[in-house]
């Protein structure tokens, strides 16, 4: 069980990274909008700009074995793909499928600046 979810950060130069979570599923706009608000000094800087992504999603478990995962591909998911894009500095959200095993993405659902992001999704979550 778990709440899976991929994150795809696509550089200028068209290649990706991926950085998989098992568990997070569920807040991962929250979660990815906090992430790429921390690293907003370095938007332009597409190494460091992922590093600090990366670093903030997986905060202090970078000593647990499991969780969390660094690919090329998308790995195992459960729910729509964000893709940080910078070649454009934009963020976008697609559906997804399988096909031979690959998840490819689909369907993208929105396109929006970095900022734009930030400001929707960054937002308080509220508990019930």
């Amino acid at each position: 069980m778990g709440d899976r979810t991929n994150t795809v950060f696509r550089k200028a130069d068209g290649s990706d990274i991926v950085l998989y979570q098992h568990w997070g599923g569920e807040n991962m706009m929250h979660n990815l909008a906090t992430a790429l608000d921390a690293a907003r000094n370095r938007w332009n800087d597409e190494s460091y700009c992922i590093r600090i992504v990366i670093s903030n999603l997986i905060g202090d478990r970078w000593q647990q074995e499991t969780g969390y995962g660094l690919s090329t591909s998308i790995m195992d998911n459960e729910h729509s793909v964000p893709v940080i894009d910078f070649s454009d500095n934009t963020v976008a959200l697609y559906d997804y499928y399988w096909e031979n095993g690959s998840c490819l993405l689909k369907d993208q659902k929105f396109r929006m600046p970095f900022g734009e992001f930030v400001k929707k999704f960054q937002k308080a979550l509220t508990t019930a």
